[in-house]
């Protein structure tokens, strides 16, 4: 999958949060700095990320070109730096988007601070 594997490039961990268990979720979202993701639910765990950690949603195939506005809510809320890549942008503007907000391997590759991308 092409998200999987561009954000795998540019250092997140790629997870996919079904697979998990509510506490082995919260466990992650506490330890991360830049949490990814298709906008729903599973971004909504932005809610126990530690205040300022960058949210980064990703539009899908019914919200091609702006966030769902609770997860700007809980974004506000938490003093989240938060930013929007709308759906189905190609390969090349997505790592162009990624390294103009500055989370290309930014937190490098060791676990702890690694970013977190959650699938839907």
């Amino acid at each position: 999958m092409l998200l999987d594997e561009v954000f795998d490039e540019a250092g997140f961990d790629v997870i996919a949060p079904e697979t998990l268990s509510i506490d082995d979720q919260l466990r992650l979202v506490l330890r991360t700095r830049v949490l990814a993701g298709q906008n729903g639910s599973a971004l909504h765990m932005a809610a126990f990320a530690l205040p300022g950690a960058r949210v980064l949603e990703l539009g899908d195939r019914f919200r091609r070109d702006r966030g769902v506005k609770t997860q700007r809510v809980v974004n506000t809320l938490l003093e989240h730096d938060e930013a929007f890549v709308p759906h189905a942008v190609g390969r090349d503007d997505l790592i162009a988007r990624l390294h103009e907000l500055g989370v290309w391997k930014s937190a490098g590759r060791q676990s702890e601070g690694r970013h977190r991308e959650l699938a839907d």
